[in-house]
C-alpha cells in the first residue's frame, strides 16, 4: 500500500520560524514499493507549509525595491524606521501586507531562521509606487538566554522585507551595539 501524499501534511507542525540548525531542511521520501529513504527530518515529506505565512491571493502583483533602515547601528532599546518602495504592477488597485522579518545572525542560544517583527497593510493604486514605513523595536528582537533572561544581544541582525515568509526579496544588515 502506498502512502497518501496528502496525508503526510496532516498534523505536521509546519511553521516559518523553525530553529536554525546544522542540518539542512532535507526530508525523506516514501516510494510506491514501500521503500523508505530517510532525510534529515522526522517526517517523510517536505516540511515546509503548503502555504507560507502571510501568503494570500490578490488581484494585483506587487514588487519591492529600495529597502532602507533609518539607522544601521543602534542600541538595544532603539526603534528603527524601515522603509521600502512597493509597486502595484497590476491593473487594479490592491492591498498588500508589507512584512518585516529579522534573524539574529550569531547568538548565544539557538534562534529561529526568521521572525516577523513588524508589518503594515497598505492600499496601492494600480501602477503606483508607495514608500511604506514600518517602525520596529529592537527590544522585539530579544531572546531568552541560557540564564533565562530576556535580552537583546549585541551583534548582526538580518532584516528582510516582502509579502510573505517565503517571499522576502530584500534584506539589509542591522548592527546592535
Amino acid at each position: 500500500m502506498s502512502p497518501d501524499a496528502n496525508a503526510s501534511h496532516l498534523g505536521l507542525p509546519a511553521y516559518y520560524n523553525y530553529l536554525q540548525g546544522g542540518r539542512p531542511v532535507d526530508a525523506g521520501r516514501a516510494f510506491d514499493n514501500a521503500t523508505l529513504v530517510f532525510g534529515h527530518q522526522y517526517v517523510l515529506d517536505d516540511v515546509t507549509p503548503l502555504y507560507a505565512f502571510g501568503s494570500g491571493l490578490s488581484y494585483s502583483n506587487f514588487t519591492y525595491d529600495n529597502l532602507s533602515l533609518g539607522s544601521q547601528n543602534v542600541s538595544g532599546d532603539a526603534t528603527v524606521e524601515v522603509s521600502v518602495d512597493v509597486t502595484n504592477e497590476g491593473d487594479v488597485d490592491g492591498q498588500e501586507v508589507v512584512q518585516i522579518y529579522f534573524r539574529d545572525v550569531v547568538s548565544s542560544v539557538v534562534t529561529p531562521v526568521k521572525q516577523l517583527v513588524g508589518f503594515a497593510k497598505v492600499l496601492i493604486a494600480a501602477g503606483e509606487t508607495q514608500t511604506v514605513y514600518v517602525n520596529i523595536s529592537v527590544a522585539d528582537m530579544a531572546l531568552w538566554d541560557e540564564d533565562e533572561v530576556r535580552r537583546v544581544e549585541p551583534g548582526e541582525f538580518t532584516i528582510w522585507a516582502g509579502g510573505a515568509s517565503d517571499n522576502l526579496p530584500l534584506n539589509q544588515t542591522l548592527y546592535v551595539v
